[in-house]
């Protein structure tokens, strides 16, 4: 059985919509083609996962894992670090536009109820190599409910830090040649020298709250 609550793209429609539960007719239905997505057995294995990111700004490179956290997840948490910091030129936004910009561009990119299954929270930053057991732990203690098996990172070295957790990886290589390498200090560096190119990396859902800065 798919569990109730279960984030799952519907592949009737090639992912554009998301399978959703209704108790009416007792079976998942995509409010994008009204398909039932072929649900099978085989979905049994989506799990609570995690990301976790600063988003100075939310740009491209983090809405690509964002995506495929939502897609082949229950739940999603996403942990935003730094928390303590902000309004200097590394971390100019604070907690609330970063959890705006996320809320902006999965409310504008996929069905409202998928935003009933992402959990944003913030972190200050502590310098230890306990760094992954304070995340899990606060983690823990905000959503009690949640069960996360699963960390989406950027790279190898992202993912490692929960290893000796035994979170499983899912890593989207932000060296991929199918992707342009893409950081936040680059998008950071053209606001602050009035270089244009950065509205190519970021939505224009939460453009606006990028553009104060």
């Amino acid at each position: 059985m798919v569990e109730m609550g279960t984030i799952q793209p519907c592949t009737a429609c090639n992912g554009k919509g998301i399978l959703e539960f209704t108790t009416s007719e007792m079976k998942f239905i995509c409010k994008e083609c009204q398909g039932t997505g072929n649900i099978s057995e085989s979905n049994d294995h989506l799990t609570d996962s995690l990301i976790v990111m600063r988003a100075q700004p939310l740009h491209v490179g983090h809405i690509r894992l964002i995506d495929e956290a939502i897609k082949n997840s229950r739940n999603v948490v996403i942990v935003l670090g730094s928390i303590q910091e902000h309004g200097t030129s590394r971390n100019p936004f604070n907690y609330s536009e970063r959890k705006k910009m996320i809320k902006r561009y999965i409310t504008s990119h996929f069905i409202d109820s998928v935003w009933d299954h992402v959990f944003v929270m913030g972190l200050k930053d502590i310098f230890s190599l306990r760094w992954p057991y304070y995340v899990m732990e606060e983690i823990f203690n905000k959503f009690p409910s949640l069960e996360i098996k699963t960390v989406f990172g950027g790279s190898e070295y992202d993912c490692n830090w929960f290893k000796d957790i035994g979170l499983e990886q899912k890593i989207c290589n932000r060296t991929d040649q199918g992707y342009d390498f893409l950081s936040a200090s680059m998008i950071r560096e053209m606001l602050e020298y009035g270089d244009e190119r950065w509205q190519k990396y970021v939505p224009s859902c939460y453009r606006d709250i990028v553009m104060k800065k």
